[in-house]
C-alpha cells in the first residue's frame, strides 16, 4: 500500500511540474517576475514621459507668451524713447528762445534811444522794424512754457525706466523658463534612452511601439496580464513545493517500511 501511495504521490507531482523540473518551474517564476518587474517599470516611466511631454507643453506656451510680451514692451520703450526725444527737442528749442529773448532784452536801452531814420549804433541800419516785435516779447511766458516742457520730460523718464524695468524682469523670467526648458529636454532624452532600453528587454510576444509611452492604458493592461500570470505560476509552484514534500515524505515512508521488512 505504502508503494501505492508512493505511485500516486509521484503521478500527482508529474502533474503538476508537466514536464518540468521544480528547478526549471522555480526559474520560470523567477523570469516572470523579472517580466513583471518590467513591466511596472515601463509603466512608471511612460507616466513621467507623459508628465515631461506636458511640461514642454506648457513651458513652449509660456516661452512664446513671454516673448511677445517682450516684444510689446520693446513697442513700448520706442514709442516712450521717441515721446522724450521729441520732447528733449522741444525743451532744448525753448531753452535757446530763451535765452535769445533774455539777450534781446537786454538791448532795450539800446532800443529806446534809436530814432527814426537815425542809424543804429550797433549795427548802422536806419530803419528799425522790429522795434515793435521785441518791445512785445514776453520772458515770462516762455520761461513758463520751459518750465512745463521739463515737467513733463520727468515723468515721461522715470515711465521709461520703468517700462525698462518691466521688460528686464520678463527677460529674466523668460531665461528661467529657458533653463527649465532645456533641464526638461535634456530629461527626456535621458528618459527616452531607458525606454528604448526597456523595451529591448520585453519578450517577442509583447512587443511594443516607441510611442507607447502615450497609451497608459495599453501599458496597464499589459501590467495587469503581467501580475495575473506571475500569479497563476505562484499557485503552481507553491503547489509543486507542497507536492515535493509529500513526495519525499512518502518516500521516507516506504523506505522506512522496506528497511523494517528487511529487518523483521
Amino acid at each position: 500500500r505504502r508503494s501505492s501511495d508512493l505511485e500516486k504521490t509521484q503521478t500527482e507531482q508529474n502533474q503538476r511540474l508537466a514536464g518540468q523540473t521544480l528547478t526549471e518551474l522555480r526559474q520560470l517564476w523567477q523570469g516572470e517576475q523579472t517580466g513583471l518587474n518590467r513591466w511596472q517599470q515601463i509603466e512608471t516611466l511612460a507616466q513621467r514621459r507623459r508628465e515631461l511631454a506636458a511640461q514642454q507643453t506648457t513651458q513652449t506656451t509660456q516661452l512664446q507668451q513671454a516673448q511677445e510680451k517682450i516684444a510689446a514692451q520693446e513697442k513700448g520703450l520706442t514709442a516712450l524713447r521717441e515721446q522724450h526725444k521729441e520732447l528733449a527737442a522741444q525743451v532744448a528749442d525753448k531753452q535757446k528762445l530763451l535765452e535769445q529773448e533774455k539777450l534781446i532784452r537786454k538791448l532795450d536801452d539800446h532800443r529806446r534811444q534809436l530814432q527814426p531814420d537815425e542809424a543804429c549804433p550797433l549795427c548802422g541800419a536806419h530803419e528799425h522794424p522790429a522795434i515793435a516785435d521785441y518791445a512785445a516779447l514776453d520772458v515770462s511766458a516762455t520761461e513758463t512754457a520751459l518750465k512745463e516742457k521739463h515737467a513733463a520730460l520727468d515723468p515721461l523718464a522715470q515711465k521709461g525706466q520703468q517700462a525698462k524695468a518691466e521688460q528686464a524682469a520678463t527677460q529674466a523670467t523668460q531665461k528661467e523658463w529657458q533653463t527649465q526648458q532645456a533641464r526638461t529636454t535634456q530629461e527626456t532624452s535621458r528618459l527616452q534612452t531607458e525606454w528604448t532600453e526597456l523595451l529591448a528587454g520585453l519578450a517577442n510576444a509583447t512587443p511594443l511601439a516607441d510611442s507607447a509611452w502615450q497609451e497608459a492604458e495599453t501599458l496597464a493592461t499589459a501590467r495587469r496580464t503581467a501580475e495575473q500570470a506571475l500569479a497563476r505560476l505562484s499557485q503552481r509552484l507553491q503547489a509543486a513545493d507542497q507536492g515535493e514534500q509529500a513526495l519525499n515524505a512518502a518516500g521516507k515512508t516506504a523506505t522506512d517500511a522496506a528497511q523494517a521488512l528487511l529487518n523483521a
